[in-house]
């Protein structure tokens, strides 16, 4: 994953390799990355997608933003991406949603794309 801020002066990046349960930061961030990283078969996450999306809300600045991308069966298999969209849409406005082409695995050849904004839900 790949976290950045400051953008407006001097933009920083964290990135983070490890398992997401364990990422811990002393502030927050303007923009998370999230490449098909929501669940994940090497063990880099055991959070269901419900503890994956609010440690990311957390982990956003107000009005941050998160560049999201769906796992392969999420766009495969048609309405596997509902319940998730719907749940994204309890902690973020939905700003744009594409399917982009995909090359991995081979026979996915797309992917949905979201770029989401952090709703104040306080």
């Amino acid at each position: 994953m790949f976290f950045l801020n400051n953008l407006a002066g001097e933009p920083t990046m964290t990135e983070f390799f490890g398992k997401f349960e364990d990422f811990e930061h002393t502030e927050n961030f303007d923009i998370i990355c999230s490449f098909a990283n929501d669940s994940t078969i090497d063990g880099n996450t055991s959070f269901n997608f419900r503890e994956y999306v609010k440690k990311i809300y957390n982990l956003l600045n107000q009005d941050g933003l998160i560049f999201f991308e769906s796992q392969a069966l999420d766009a495969f298999v048609s309405g596997v991406f509902n319940e998730k969209r719907q749940f994204l849409k309890e902690y973020f406005e939905i700003l744009e949603e594409k399917r982009v082409r995909s090359e991995y695995p081979v026979n996915v050849p797309e992917r949905i794309f979201l770029v989401l904004k952090k709703l104040n839900t306080s």
